[in-house]
């Protein structure tokens, strides 16, 4: 799945600049409000400990990556299964450092299918 944003050239109203954003999923325009709810829920998962020591020994069971528009490196973080209430979380190919709940993953994912069934624009 690609998250991306149409941004049009400034327009000028009223003597206010304003930008155009749509945003879309896979090409497809969904509306800017549902689209905001979702994207809080992805940047918003939390870190919620520290952990160390930890070697993942299987595939990671969800990867984000985050395509930056300014030109900066594609942040890639990956979330691997450490027991039945986190995930271990791992940026780019750093050492795993720390651990988010699988419950505000699954809220994420609950977003992604609101903002899939629900927040379709209008062509």
């Amino acid at each position: 799945m690609v998250l991306n944003k149409e941004v049009t050239p400034p327009e000028t109203e009223g003597g206010v600049e304003k930008i155009a954003f749509y945003p879309a999923i896979n090409g497809i325009k969904v509306t800017e409000d549902a689209f905001k709810d979702y994207y809080q829920t992805l940047i918003g998962l939390s870190f919620d400990r520290d952990i160390s020591g930890f070697e993942p020994s299987a595939p990671p069971d969800m990867t984000v990556i985050y395509k930056h528009s300014n030109g900066e490196p594609d942040t890639v973080t990956r979330y691997y299964d450490y027991n039945e209430n986190f995930y271990a979380v791992r940026v780019n190919d750093e050492e795993v450092g720390f651990v988010t709940s699988k419950f505000s993953v699954n809220l994420m994912f609950e977003s992604l299918d609101s903002l899939l069934t629900n927040g379709l624009a209008e062509n």
